[in-house]
């Protein structure tokens, strides 16, 4: 079992060191797969690539298995809120996308940790002041 562990850490790594090739095969991974553990194998990797990776994270919770869904909500713990607004202070047009993908989790009628709502609100508030969408 630890060498398959291994295995599956190096796999991952390989495909972070590919950089944005790698996250866009994470991505569909993540979205796409039909196999649970692909989807929470391929949203660690999306972990890698730090706070860029919120919004990919986010649409993740709508996964129907709840074993993916508490996956990603411990990923998203971890990513911190200070990460999140420097990576996108300077990208008005990903700062958008990013507010709609949380709004829209927010809005959803479905359980999410109150530590999850609470950093997506405060990165919904912090952005705000582009009058992009208000919250």
């Amino acid at each position: 079992m630890t060498l398959f562990l291994s295995y599956k850490k190096l796999a991952i790594n390989c495909l972070y060191n590919l950089g944005s090739q790698g996250a866009l095969i994470f991505i569909e991974g993540m979205t796409k797969d039909s196999n649970p553990i692909i989807r929470i194998q391929c949203a660690l990797g999306l972990s890698k690539f730090g706070a860029k990776s919120i919004r990919t994270l986010a649409v993740g919770l709508f996964d129907k298995d709840k074993m993916v869904k508490n996956n990603i909500e411990v990923i998203l713990e971890k990513l911190k809120y200070d990460d999140i607004v420097k990576e996108f202070e300077d990208k008005k047009s990903q700062r958008f996308s990013l507010k709609i993908a949380l709004k829209d989790v927010l809005d959803k009628n479905f359980y999410i940790k109150n530590s999850i709502k609470s950093l997506f609100k405060s990165i919904i508030n912090h952005f705000d002041n582009d009058n992009t969408i208000n919250y």
